[in-house]
């Protein structure tokens, strides 16, 4: 929700004719980085994750040691950390808004 937030503030911005190169250059870099880690997520872990949670059929069945639920697992842990560095940056792009 931050992130598009960030980019139809862009956009409004934009469409009023306002200029953007007075802005922040670390709201600049904090946008892009909150919509980068989107695009991430969107297009490369939670496919990934999904294929994987797939394989492994039910977690609740899956031994300890199943290569897919291990796979999964350290995808999910990854998939956590920049989802907070989305939202840390996200939340950062929106405070250097002016």
């Amino acid at each position: 929700v931050l992130s598009l937030l960030l980019v139809i503030g862009v956009f409004v911005a934009l469409e009023q004719g306002l200029r953007l190169q007075g802005r922040s250059g670390a709201g600049a870099i904090a946008i892009f980085v909150a919509i980068a880690t989107n695009v991430y997520l969107a297009m490369v872990l939670r496919p990934r994750m999904e294929y994987f949670r797939l394989k492994v059929g039910s977690f609740d069945g899956a031994a300890p040691d199943d290569p897919w639920k291990a796979r999964f697992d350290r995808l999910h842990r990854r998939s956590t950390r920049v989802l907070l560095l989305g939202w840390v940056a996200a939340a950062i792009g929106l405070g250097l808004w002016p």
